[in-house]
């Protein structure tokens, strides 16, 4: 489950405000754009709108330093882009670049965007994993090889900062929130369910109790980030935060 499903049940009752989720799985945002969802939202979107842009997961997906199957070159050449600024960086596998397509397209149209790093990943760094401590890593969403390593969190924050965008660093409030709940209870969070009531994840399948998903949420975690997404807005003192509990 998303954040952007669980966002809607936050909304305080009569607000005038609609929450419209397009947000489509295993999505980059060069990916998202190129089949056809950028289209949709300029087509609908409106003056005094906001534009939630939350990026970087898929992105990551350039496949350098790993054997190739049939998917992994699918993947290089729809969602790969590179996070950074590095002016060598080809436009159209700029992570920058594409996220201020999604900047301009609100602008343009009068409605504001609203920038989001991606939510962590539960990745716990070895060392502390050896000593038998959780902290996640904050190095999660860090790419160290290929062609242009870089972070994509801090990419989504410079493109926030130079275009003077509002940002929620999701990214930082979820390692903060999940290192306080700590192993093992961030499983009860994020997609480790119990086979015998879930036989879809049964052995062999990722979303499991013995093999959880580390990036995708059940209820409770979406419904959690929901709220952190909700305290970023009133952070940001965006109007709209009004409209939610």
């Amino acid at each position: 489950m998303g954040w952007g499903q669980a966002l809607e049940r936050k909304l305080r009752d009569g607000a005038r405000v609609r929450v419209i989720n397009l947000a489509q799985p295993g999505r980059s945002a060069r990916s998202f754009a190129s089949e056809g969802w950028l289209d949709i939202i300029e087509r609908n979107i409106r003056e005094g709108d906001y534009l939630f842009v939350q990026f970087g997961l898929s992105d990551q997906r350039c496949g350098e330093g790993i054997s190739l199957s049939r998917r992994d070159q699918s993947d290089i050449t729809n969602l790969c882009a590179y996070p950074g600024l590095d002016p060598r960086i080809p436009l159209e596998r700029s992570f920058a670049n594409t996220l201020n397509r999604y900047v301009k397209l609100a602008r343009d149209n009068g409605a504001i965007p609203v920038m989001i790093t991606p939510v962590t990943r539960i990745n716990i760094d070895p060392k502390n994993a050896a000593r038998g401590i959780f902290p996640i890593r904050r190095s999660t969403h860090v790419v160290q090889r290929g062609s242009f390593p870089g972070d994509y969190s801090r990419t989504v924050r410079n493109v926030a900062s130079g275009s003077k965008v509002a940002l929620i660093d999701i990214d930082a409030k979820s390692i903060e929130a999940f290192n306080k709940v700590g192993d093992p209870g961030w499983k009860d969070y994020y997609l480790a369910v119990d086979p015998k009531k879930f036989p879809y994840y049964s052995e062999g399948a990722v979303g499991n109790l013995l093999t959880p998903d580390n990036s995708v949420f059940q209820e409770r975690g979406a419904l959690a980030v929901a709220d952190m997404l909700i305290e970023g807005l009133r952070e940001s003192r965006l109007a709209v935060v009004l409209a939610f509990q």
